[in-house]
C-alpha cells in the first residue's frame, strides 16, 4: 500500500471517530497493514465506518480486507455430497483395498 492511501484511510477513520491517533499508534497499523492493497484498504475503511460504532482494531480493518478481496464465489461453502457420491467413493475405496490384497504375498 502506498504511504499516502494509509495516511488517507487513518485520516478518514480518525475524522470519522472523533479519534486523535498519535505517532505509535499509527506506526503499529502502518507495520501491520502496509502489505493490503490501496483500494481495498479504503473500500474496507468506508465499510467499517459504515457499519462500526467505535474505531477499527488492525484484526477489524484485516478482516473487513479480506471480505473486500475475496470474491462471491468462494466465499460460499461447498455443498455436503451426495450420497450417490459417497457411495460411488465407499466402492472404489473397496475395490483399491481389494487390489491392494491380491498383490500381497
Amino acid at each position: 500500500m502506498q504511504n499516502t492511501t494509509f495516511q488517507t484511510g487513518m485520516a478518514y477513520l480518525s475524522a470519522a471517530y472523533g479519534t486523535e491517533l498519535c505517532r505509535e499508534r499509527l506506526a503499529v497499523y502502518w507495520d501491520q497493514l502496509h502489505p493490503l492493497e490501496d483500494d481495498a484498504f479504503l473500500a474496507a475503511v468506508k465499510t467499517h465506518v459504515a457499519v462500526g460504532q467505535r474505531f477499527p482494531t488492525v484484526a477489524e480493518l484485516r478482516e473487513l480486507y479480506r471480505q473486500q478481496c475475496l470474491p462471491q464465489s468462494r466465499v460460499h461453502r461447498l455443498p455436503p455430497p451426495r450420497r450417490a457420491d459417497a457411495e460411488q467413493a465407499r466402492r472404489v475405496l473397496d475395490d483399491l483395498k481389494g487390489q491392494v490384497r491380491r498383490k500381497q504375498p
